[in-house]
């Protein structure tokens, strides 16, 4: 039995949930420009006018399905978070979300890594109110206050250091460059990580 991913919504017609997993695939695995309403079409059996039907452009498809990766990333990653007791803790948990949700949905997380400078731009104001690097900086602040992140380095480049570390790891598992699950490399991760913000 397979599970509807998250960015499906079991009520939207067949065709449109067809358009949202196979628009998501292309654009992870050939990219954006490389992709066409015609590829999607072909993809998923179904005419160009359907996906007109329900986005008037591919560029409109896109920017709605980040929409939802993001949202859905930052929603698990702010749970995550809550309640944790520690640092190292609330570390784990950070690393542990997002390599569950790479195991479960690594078009999405690789669309998201990819196209985040193009389409972060056109989100909406809400959305930029709260967002993955509030909450890293957040967690790494956290660990100043507990002295297990150093104070001696820029809180910026420390925030760069864990996003562009699991955002590169991601890219590496993606491209076969690194055996996964995700999940089975948290554990080393985490200590990389420990060991480079003390």
């Amino acid at each position: 039995m397979t599970t509807t991913p998250f960015y499906i919504d079991p009520n939207d017609p067949p065709a449109k949930q067809r358009i949202l997993a196979e628009g998501l695939r292309l654009f992870a695995s050939k990219g954006l420009s490389e992709t066409t309403v015609r590829d999607i079409a072909a993809a998923t059996g179904y005419s160009n006018p359907a996906l007109y039907k329900h986005f008037p452009s591919k560029e409109a498809l896109a920017q709605y399905l980040f929409a939802l990766c993001y949202r859905e990333q930052f929603s698990r990653l702010n749970t995550a978070l809550k309640d944790r007791k520690d640092f190292d803790q609330s570390l784990r948990e950070y690393l542990r979300t997002l390599a569950r949700l790479y195991d479960e949905a690594p078009e999405a997380t690789i669309f998201l890594a990819n196209y985040l400078p193009d389409f972060w731009p056109h989100m909406p104001a809400a959305m930029k109110k709260r967002t993955v690097i509030t909450l890293t900086r957040e967690l790494l602040m956290k660990g100043r206050r507990e002295r297990a992140v150093s104070r001696d380095h820029s809180l910026e480049l420390q925030i760069a250091l864990v996003t562009g570390t699991v955002t590169q790891l991601t890219r590496q598992l993606y491209l076969g460059a690194t055996e996964g699950p995700a999940t089975r490399l948290t554990s080393d991760l985490f200590r990389l990580l420990s060991a480079a913000l003390r």
